[in-house]
């Protein structure tokens, strides 16, 4: 029964870690002048990196993605406490939903990209943002509200904070939702800050 809430506990809180890039190990966004040239992946020949408007709002929000996700910490689930584990998840629900609204106002600071036919993708990139913050702040007051006396009622809490989070288990977040788009795709993959953040 508690590994089963461990298992249970874990997918209910980092379901939506994709979201912002968390706990990505790529540390490119500060690079050197030398690197913003190109960016070397082993086993494959050097990425010539480009330079223009578009590449460069690219960069921002690559750096503004990878920012946000390492601000997250994942709660620690303690069995022996479900109170304690209950506002764990709670509060790391809570800083996810403020990463997202993070990203959310970066990109509408940023504005559309500078790529022709692109600002559709970008709009959806803003509305699947703003909905996967209500999903997830839904899913905390319904925590919230939830009476957590011991394993067994937190079990059935966290069951119903993945039913209330619904599909953000497989979003890939607002850089997934851009690089759909095969011109922005292409401008991600020459842009500084952009490897590791961007699925290639």
């Amino acid at each position: 029964m508690i590994r089963r809430l461990i298992v249970t506990g874990a997918l209910a809180a980092t379901a939506t870690t994709a979201l912002v890039g968390c706990g990505s190990d790529d540390k490119t966004a500060t690079s050197t002048p030398a690197a913003s040239q190109s960016a070397q992946t082993p086993g494959k020949a050097p990425v010539v990196l480009a330079t223009g408007p578009e590449y460069t709002w690219a960069t921002k929000v690559c750096t503004a993605v990878s920012t946000g996700g390492l601000k997250l910490t994942m709660p620690t689930l303690d069995p022996s406490d479900a109170a304690k584990s209950k506002q764990g998840i709670i509060a790391f629900l809570n800083d996810l939903s403020k990463q997202l609204k993070f990203l959310s106002t970066s990109l509408t600071t940023l504005g559309a990209p500078p790529v022709p036919g692109t600002k559709p993708t970008y709009l959806t990139a803003l509305d699947h943002l703003d909905k996967s913050r209500k999903s997830i702040d839904s899913a905390s007051a319904s925590l919230d509200k939830a009476k957590v006396t011991d394993t067994k009622s937190l079990q059935t809490s966290l069951a119903s904070v993945g039913k209330a989070m619904g599909s953000l288990g497989t979003y890939q977040g607002p850089t997934g939702d851009l690089a759909a788009n095969p011109a922005l795709k292409a401008v991600f993959a020459k842009s500084q800050g952009c490897a590791g953040v961007v699925s290639s």
